[in-house]
């Protein structure tokens, strides 16, 4: 079940108090439901979302600016290049779905339900980066907050070595 629509359609809309909404409420009886039927039940937060830059995404603003930009004679390392990357898409971060998981994990807790968030896996918020590149240089996203095949590669690879995550399906 999806918990990112509200009851403004358009894409993209502002999240608003959605603890009153009908979107809560179908995560509600689906956690209830869920655990009568005797399931263990995880709740998964929302990813990451990101603003664009100047009509780009982080990854490709950066990239496009030093290929714009009078580097070609002495182009910057790819670790320089992923560090500017990561430290410019933390500052893109949507405040928004950090507020609006706090809502979700409220729920979940009420309801008996485990809250894993999904934020960590692509930010470091007290780092302040979020991954744009893999270390071996592929871009993670490729828009506000959609993986790319190999962004889901080492997202589902960050998941799958978390600890807390490893608990809390075992149980």
């Amino acid at each position: 079940m999806s918990t990112r629509y509200s009851q403004d359609s358009r894409c993209g809309a502002p999240y608003k108090n959605l603890m009153s909404t009908n979107v809560l409420d179908g995560l509600r009886f689906l956690i209830d439901r869920a655990r009568r039927d005797g399931k263990k039940v995880v709740v998964m937060g929302n990813t990451a979302e990101f603003s664009p830059i100047e009509g780009k995404w982080s990854a490709d603003h950066v990239f496009f600016g030093y290929r714009s930009s009078d580097y070609t004679a002495n182009p910057p390392s790819f670790a320089i290049l992923k560090d500017e990357a990561d430290r410019l898409l933390f500052k893109q971060l949507q405040s928004h779905i950090i507020d609006y998981n706090k809502e979700v994990e409220a729920v979940a807790d009420r309801h008996g339900a485990a809250y894993y968030n999904k934020v960590p896996l692509v930010c470091d918020l007290p780092s302040e980066i979020c991954h744009a590149y893999t270390q071996s240089g592929f871009k993670t996203l490729y828009d506000y907050g959609h993986y790319t095949l190999e962004g889901a590669k080492f997202f589902g690879n960050k998941l799958a070595e978390d600890e807390v995550f490893r608990q809390m399906i075992a149980r």
